[in-house]
């Protein structure tokens, strides 16, 4: 496949399964008052447990200041707690509150209750493969951004 056509593809692509993810998410989210965003910073946080906002920001790819005003505001909402590392007092690290938690567990239910049924009935192989396709796609895009840092 040429590369240009690969790009289009790619970013159409991307683009409908962007949006297939914010419809599949979007109960949980409503249900909760939740952005996007905000849902995937409490299920980063629950995966990972406590960590640093510039580490969350860089695993999420939201930029230092942005996701610092992100948890800011989610700690005002009860979500989160942000407190000074205690090896580093310049860096804050953030951690679910109960109420975060609460949430993260009701999402999880939500989600469950909505898909399990058709997860179940999808064969294994199908989506083993869609997660091997995936991880092949990002190395693919992190070869291509380092070949065009180095220009």
């Amino acid at each position: 496949m040429e590369f240009t056509e690969f790009k289009y593809y790619l970013w159409d692509s991307l683009r409908d399964i962007n949006e297939q993810l914010d419809r599949t998410f979007e109960p949980a989210c409503k249900q909760y008052g939740l952005t996007m965003i905000q849902a995937q910073i409490l299920l980063k946080i629950d995966h990972l447990g406590p960590i640093r906002v510039g580490t969350l920001g860089k695993s999420i790819n939201i930029a230092g200041g942005n996701i610092s005003s992100l948890c800011k505001k989610m700690e005002k909402q009860g979500l989160l707690r942000r407190y000074r590392d205690e090896q580093d007092e310049r860096a804050v690290n953030i951690a679910l509150t109960d109420h975060g938690q609460y949430v993260v567990d009701g999402f999880s239910v939500i989600l469950r209750e909505l898909y399990s049924n058709m997860m179940r009935a999808h064969p294994q192989d199908d989506l083993d493969c869609i997660v091997e396709g995936l991880k092949r796609l990002d190395a693919l895009l992190h070869r291509l951004n380092d070949t065009a840092t180095l220009y």
